[in-house]
Formats: C-alpha cells, sequence, structure tokens
C-alpha cells in the first residue's frame, strides 16, 4: 500500500493512502508506458474498474487495461512514430516521420499480422482531405505526396495529425505500392530505365515502387518487399555503397541480430562478390579469419536487392523498358570486379541461404530459419521471397516481442522473465491465436513488467 506524508504543527504523521491508490498508480504507469502521455480522468476510471475485477485473471484484467491506452491517438501518433523512429537511420538515431516509419504505423493499427512489414504489399500516406498547407500563401503541392522526399510526412508529424483514425475519417490512408506508384504527380506514373541490347543504359528514368501482380510473384513481376521497398529505407540503406548495408539493417531493426551475431568462417565463399580481396595484406588466412563470416552470408543473401537503388531522391528499382524483359542488375552490386576476378558476380537477384552450408550444425539454427509460405528458407529471388523468409523466422517473432518489452518496461528482460517471454512470443506467431497481432505484444508485456 502506498503513503503520503503530512506535516502537522511539531511532528510529521505518516498515513495511509485511500483504498485503490495502487490500482490508480499502476493505471496511470501502464498508460504513460503505451501511449506516451498522461491519461485522461475516464480513462483512468476505466483502467481501474478493469484492474479491479476480481472475476478475470490477473492477465486478462492487465490487458483490457492496456486496451484502454491503446485506443488512445498518442499511441499511434506519439508512441509508435518514437519505437520505429530510429529504424531508417544508420546511426541508428531517431528520424522524422516518413514512408517506412508510417508503414509500421499503420498496419499495426489495421491489425494486419506484422510479418507483413518485410513483404506486404502496402503504402500509408496522409489522406487527400488533410490540409497540410502551411499558410494560405504557400504552394498547395508542397506537402502533397512525392516519391521524392519526406515532406508530406513530417509536415503531418509537425500538426499532431492523428494516425490512428480508421474508416472513412482516417488520416493515414493504406494504399497498394502500385497505386503510390500511378498516384504520384511527379514523375510519370511508370518510368523506367532503357536498355540496349548489352545491357546498358541507354536513358535514365526511376521507376519508384513497384507491386506483385494478384499477390502473385512471376519470373519479372515488380519485386515489392514492404518497408524494404519504401523511399525512406531505400535512402537509408540503399543510397551509394553496394546495397549490403540493407541486409544489416533489416537483420538489426526486424531479427534484432547483427552479423557479427551470426557470422561463420566456415560457410561458402561461392557467392562472395569481386570486391572483396581474398588476400587482403597478402594473407588468405586475414580473409578466412576477418572477412568470410560476415560475406559468406552478407554478399548470398543480400543479393536479393540486385535491382535496387537510391538516385534523384527516389527509390529506384531497375527493368528494361518493356515488362516482359529481364531487369538487369545495377552497376554498384559489379563495381569493383578487378579486385578479385574469380569471384562471384551478380547476374540476377537470386539468392542463396548459405547458413545451411555451415560446418557447425548449430549456425542454420541461430535464426530460427523455417519454411516461409510459398517459398523457402535456402534461396528465391528478389527482396520479396527474402523478405517473406526472414519473417518466418523465430528470430523475427522473439525481436518484436523484446521491442515491446524495451519500450513499455524500460529495461532490458531480465533471465527469470525468459520462459514468459517466450510465451507471448508462440502466441504472437501462431495463427491460431495473435497471427503477429503486434497490439497484443503491448497488452501482454505490462503483466511482465508493470
Amino acid at each position: 500500500m502506498g503513503f503520503r506524508t503530512i506535516a502537522i504543527s511539531i511532528c510529521c504523521l505518516v498515513a495511509a493512502a485511500p483504498a485503490g491508490a495502487g490500482v490508480h498508480d499502476r493505471a496511470v504507469r501502464i498508460f504513460r508506458r503505451i501511449a506516451h502521455v498522461p491519461p485522461l480522468a475516464p480513462e483512468v476510471t476505466e483502467m481501474v474498474g478493469h484492474l479491479s475485477n476480481s472475476s478475470l485473471s490477473p492477465e486478462e484484467r492487465d490487458a483490457r487495461a492496456a486496451e484502454v491506452a491503446l485506443r488512445s491517438p498518442a499511441f499511434y501518433s506519439t508512441s509508435l512514430v518514437t519505437l520505429f523512429s530510429t529504424t531508417t537511420s544508420t546511426e541508428q538515431l531517431p528520424e522524422p516521420l516518413n514512408d517506412s516509419i508510417a508503414f509500421n504505423v499503420g498496419i499495426i493499427r489495421d491489425n494486419i499480422p506484422y510479418r507483413e512489414i518485410l513483404y506486404g504489399d502496402h503504402y500509408y500516406r496522409g489522406a487527400p482531405s488533410l490540409n497540410l498547407i502551411p499558410s494560405p500563401t504557400a504552394d498547395p503541392t508542397t506537402y502533397q505526396w512525392s516519391p521524392g522526399d519526406n515532406e508530406h510526412y513530417a509536415r503531418m508529424q509537425a500538426l499532431r495529425i492523428d494516425l490512428g483514425k480508421v474508416g472513412p475519417d482516417a488520416n493515414l490512408i493504406r494504399v497498394s505500392q502500385t497505386q503510390a506508384v500511378f498516384d504520384a504527380t511527379t514523375p510519370g506514373p511508370v518510368n523506367r530505365q532503357t536498355v540496349n541490347a548489352a545491357g546498358q543504359v541507354t536513358q535514365q528514368h526511376n521507376l519508384v515502387l513497384q507491386s506483385t501482380t494478384a499477390g502473385n510473384v512471376t519470373q519479372y513481376s515488380p519485386d515489392i518487399a514492404g518497408v524494404i521497398s519504401t523511399r525512406a529505407m531505400a535512402e537509408a540503406f540503399f543510397s551509394a555503397g553496394t546495397n549490403r548495408r540493407m541486409f544489416r539493417f533489416v537483420l538489426k531493426n526486424y531479427l534484432c541480430t547483427d552479423l557479427e551475431d551470426i557470422k561463420d568462417n566456415t560457410v561458402s565463399s561461392q557467392f562472395i562478390r569481386r570486391d572483396v580481396d581474398r588476400f587482403p595484406g597478402g594473407s588468405h588466412s586475414t580473409f578466412q579469419l576477418n572477412c568470410l563470416g560476415c560475406h559468406g552470408i552478407q554478399d548470398a543473401l543480400g543479393n536479393a536487392f540486385a535491382y535496387f537503388d537510391f538516385r534523384d531522391n527516389r527509390m529506384n528499382y531497375r527493368r528494361a523498358q518493356e515488362p516482359t524483359s529481364a531487369p538487369a542488375v545495377r552497376p554498384k552490386m559489379v563495381q569493383n570486379d578487378s579486385i578479385f576476378p574469380d569471384g562471384f558476380r551478380p547476374s540476377d537477384d537470386t539468392w542463396h541461404n548459405t547458413l545451411f552450408s555451415s560446418a557447425d550444425p548449430i549456425k542454420p539454427l541461430k535464426l530460427g530459419w523455417r519454411t516461409p509460405e510459398g517459398g523457402s528458407e535456402l534461396g528465391g529471388s528478389g527482396a520479396h521471397t527474402l523478405g517473406r523468409a526472414l519473417a518466418a523466422t523465430r528470430a523475427f517473432s522473439s525481436c518484436q516481442v523484446k521491442k515491446v518489452f524495451r519500450h513499455v518496461c524500460l529495461r532490458e528482460p531480465q533471465d527469470s522473465e525468459h520462459t514468459r517471454l517466450e510465451t507471448i512470443t508462440d502466441r504472437f506467431e501462431n495463427t491460431n491465436d495473435w497471427n503477429y497481432n503486434f497490439k497484443n505484444l503491448f497488452k501482454a508485456v505490462v503483466n511482465v513488467c508493470l
């Protein structure tokens, strides 16, 4: 029971707090941890009622109380935006609202299975009815959605637009990434890079966003991969470089794993690109000890991004002029190929899971690989199939539980809490139970730490 100190003339007496103060304080704490704002009096009253309901189990009391906080507009516009604000930064620093962060907020709001974050054909932007113009004299197109900048999303955040509304009054609306292309005012709806018979670029244009055809990936269908094929992710991880960053940061942000955690010096080197020296400093053993372990995995899996780039402030997906023609590998994927001419030279976007070539039987189990629906964990073509494979891992599911735990509990899980978090993870990925419903994680972890 809580106590308060009351000073009376020459002495101090400690008096008991009113009955129910502990429940009241806990309700306020749960609300603030989930929504990141203080609750209103009616919200506290409703939560206290749930927490005091002796006919419910402790888990159900907490879940119902948490639901009150999940209804708060601040849960979407503040708490979730904060949770995902570092996922589009190489330094993992907070970024303003962008299309990738909005993607996370949107599919959580709409109860879409969260595993689709890495492969789903969804896209979120502000409703056309929003007044995003800063002043009556400003250019009315300034804050319209554009594939070439982030002003649209930054303005929504600056105006504190409620991202949690649903239905016809929704401020954040869901479209497919295909529709995002055809609704763009600039550039035109379909601008491709023209290539000649030798595969050389003869005219520079951009194909901004792509989509699967009727939900099915065919040989030459465009390659949608959830947040991976958003502009903000492309700007952070496809710009410059050799596209290796995207694989690493998808691991870090969505599987809570870095390359160092899965590196393996016994995997096959056959897919390591030509820009990696096999004799650094004249020593092949240096390559074996310091380079093979990461590149042997990263290059083989990351080849899924061979057709992606970020140019002219837009995400580019390079295809030939005709929709039925084969796409073309980005020059960045084959640069510096004279360093080791006998290395791998990408000719398409096929990826291979070389962890299964490891001499260590434990390594392939590290991420908890499982066969994704309609694909394979051993290999595939393009970012969409890789996203499906990564989202099917146990590491993906447990990562989301850990992220929500840290966000709500403000600390790392303790060893004594491991079993309970594993149970939550089981329910999260069970398609007959929570089916990757992200909001259920908030309702569950409060019973563990609050």
